[in-house]
């Protein structure tokens, strides 16, 4: 490895992310100063693709284990990254905050649909049918002029199900939930935290903490 790695402290450490092929661990240090590798958590982003997709044209960025920070101008897509995340693991248009016309979220002057990929660690003991996905799970939305489907990959990328009932499960499974605002805050719901009313502030918290969907699971 380079000299510089070596001298990274424990605050500058970051996680290591190989390809899709090789083991992904986070090596730290403790408070001794030794590494140590820390594993990933099953249900954790590892990779976000985006084709066709807002600004984008062809993107693609591996997120560490811990904090990850993305920072660029204004209008250079880093709010795309999270808007993608919301519709790659289940939400609609109306929830990211960007209107109801799905289709409108393709680039402009594409004549392609939009690609997204969401890469899933699968591993541990709350790993999600492993013996079918393997130790990754690739969740891939395709968005066209006329709707959009999902598909759910293997590590090796064949194809396990078409089924949005699938996805569902698996993101119960690992306890996903992305139209919670405590897991992604739009502007428009931080706007109504700040500003709203005494209702819309309650509605949040009920969003933000589970209960509603406590609710909707107990009404069902």
């Amino acid at each position: 490895k380079p000299a510089a790695s070596s001298r990274r402290t424990k605050r500058q450490r970051r996680s290591v992310v190989t390809n899709d092929e090789d083991e992904e661990d986070n090596m730290e240090e403790d408070d001794d100063g030794n590494t140590r590798t820390t594993p990933y958590e099953a249900g954790q982003i590892m990779k976000v693709y985006l084709e066709n997709f807002m600004c984008h044209r062809k993107f693609h960025i591996d997120l560490g284990r811990h904090l990850n920070f993305i920072s660029g101008r204004n209008g250079s897509g880093k709010s795309a990254i999270a808007v993608a995340i919301q519709l790659g693991l289940g939400s609609n248009a109306r929830q990211t905050g960007r209107g109801n016309n799905l289709p409108g979220l393709i680039r402009e002057g594409s004549e392609n649909p939009a690609i997204i990929e969401i890469t899933l660690l699968n591993e541990g003991p709350d790993a999600f049918k492993p013996d079918e996905y393997g130790k990754r799970i690739i969740v891939q939305r395709t968005i066209s002029k006329t709707g959009s489907t999902y598909r759910l990959l293997s590590r090796d990328r064949k194809v396990v199900s078409s089924l949005r009932s699938e996805l569902d499960k698996m993101l119960k499974d690992f306890n996903i939930y992305v139209d919670t605002p405590c897991c992604i805050l739009t502007q428009e719901e931080s706007k109504r935290l700040i500003h709203g009313s005494a209702k819309e502030k309650y509605e949040f918290f009920i969003k933000a903490t589970g209960l509603k969907l406590l609710h909707e699971e107990f009404i069902a």
